[in-house]
């Protein structure tokens, strides 16, 4: 990776920003720290070269002239100074050589350059100073070298540097590791989409088993492909399967109608076969009426019809709709009584999902056997919808092949279709997020529509329990 690379990694370019706004924080605070340490001490150095000047100068003038030699005595350290002037300026007494211009008529301490007169020292020290006026018509200065404040002004800069320049390499240097690893991270998935695009649909973006966000968006790309690869294949399949299932159909059709050209000799003949070819045309024009059903619902926009739902009195519905049918095969329709059940769902597809289930638990079921329509509710809310049957059953490896369409089972040759019902069935639960789940009843078998993973409940307790329309016909594709 260049060095323009890591400039333009979002990983480096973040943490240099915050690196920066943190030393600038940091700069900030040690410039207040600074300067409000350095006044502190110059206004104790003010206050106290002050109250020791006002102090001389009310001991009179023979005692300022004492004092002020003790003080000259005293100052071992060389850091303080003191002076007594007459009106012309001349020194008196005190280590200062010359009485500055600007402390002849200033009213508070200044820091003026004075030069150090016992003992004799030609090089000025900065010092605060303050005068006072003395009623013999003089002044008498008192002053403080800088040398502590200045001390302090380095010692403050020093633990500025040596804090900042550390931090600001070990910053940077982090922002380099970062950038590096996220470019790696960047390069693997780049790599994997570039295969993706590529046309290798097995291949999935690199991810940890972790709750990074970085991780968590490569997982939802990752199901986003996996959904993707399965509807790629559906659609590589679906040609084959609609030629395949439209062959039968459109085979017969022309052989029928190449014998009645044969052989018909009157009218009635001719109409036979006419009706022939229309119950093959009818039968084709189904396929296709079901395919485009399963595309409109899985093209739906989710929710935009959902109400509260009375799931009890759809079942009932449904049951006395096929119950005429179910009496033809010779089968027992059972349903479960019980209070009002509510799920929030679109009721026509709903309806039509369910009339599918019994619709084909009727014709997978022999004669003198039962089809059972249960609910599992919690409260008012519904979890569970069951269709269970006492018919052949589903074997365990084709229970995941029989919602793809046109997949028909080992018992196919016992019943008509064509192989679309229950993937009609599997799109209006996916549609409202609910899932799907085939059981071995022994005998038979059973499909659960579980609600649970809807999502969609509102507080059932609140809501009023919606009428139902009754049903006057049997849904188009209830037998395919």
């Amino acid at each position: 990776m260049t060095l323009t690379d890591l400039f333009r990694a979002t990983t480096f370019r973040w943490t240099l920003g915050i690196v920066v706004a943190l030393i600038l924080q940091s700069l900030l605070i040690s410039g207040l720290l600074y300067v409000s340490t350095v006044q502190h001490a110059t206004s104790e150095i003010d206050s106290a070269i002050m109250t020791s000047c006002r102090s001389l100068s009310g001991l009179g003038y023979a005692g300022m002239l004492e004092e002020v030699g003790e003080k000259v005595l005293q100052d071992v350290h060389r850091v303080d100074l003191v002076g007594l002037f007459d009106a012309d300026g001349r020194a008196v007494a005190g280590n200062i050589a010359s009485l500055p211009t600007e402390l002849k008529t200033q009213d508070g301490p200044l820091t003026v350059d004075l030069v150090r007169s016992n003992p004799p020292d030609p090089v000025p020290n900065a010092s605060r100073s303050f005068a006072c006026a003395i009623p013999q018509g003089g002044r008498l200065v008192v002053a403080r070298d800088t040398d502590a404040i200045d001390g302090l002004k380095a010692l403050i800069e020093r633990a500025l540097f040596v804090a900042t320049v550390p931090a600001i390499l070990a910053a940077a240097l982090l922002g380099v590791i970062l950038g590096f690893r996220g470019q790696a991270r960047f390069r693997l998935v780049q790599q994997a989409v570039d295969d993706v695009m590529a046309g290798d649909l097995e291949r999935r973006l690199p991810h940890r088993s972790s709750r990074d966000p970085f991780d968590r968006l490569s997982r939802a790309v990752n199901d986003m492909l996996d959904r993707l690869q399965e509807a790629i294949k559906d659609v590589r399949g679906l040609g084959d399967d609609i030629a395949h299932e439209l062959r039968t159909p459109l085979t017969r059709m022309r052989a029928c109608l190449e014998r009645g050209c044969e052989d018909a000799e009157d009218k009635r003949a001719f109409r036979d076969v006419g009706e022939r070819a229309i119950r093959d045309i009818d039968h084709a024009l189904s396929i296709v009426s079901a395919i485009l059903r399963i595309r409109a619902i899985e093209t739906a926009k989710r929710g935009s019809e959902f109400t509260s739902v009375d799931v009890r009195g759809l079942l009932e519905d449904a049951c006395d709709l096929y119950r005429p049918t179910a009496d033809e095969h010779g089968v027992d329709i059972e349903i479960d009584k019980g209070p009002p059940a509510i799920a929030i769902a679109d009721r026509d597809l709903l309806m039509e999902a369910v009339c599918n289930l019994i619709d084909n638990a009727i014709k997978f079921t022999p004669a003198g056997g039962r089809v059972r329509c249960s609910l599992m509710t919690k409260g008012r809310r519904v979890e569970t919808i069951k269709i269970a049957d006492t018919g052949p059953g589903i074997q365990e490896s084709e229970r995941e092949n029989v919602f793809r369409r046109f997949h028909r089972g080992a018992t196919q040759g016992l019943t008509e279709g064509h192989g679309i019902g229950l993937s009609l069935v599997a799109a209006i639960v996916r549609l409202h997020r609910f899932s799907l789940k085939i059981d071995d009843e022994q005998p038979g078998c059973s499909v659960t529509i579980d609600c649970r993973d809807g999502g969609t409940y509102r507080s059932i307790a609140s809501d009023r329990s919606t009428p139902h329309a009754e049903t006057s016909e049997k849904p188009s594709v209830g037998a395919v």
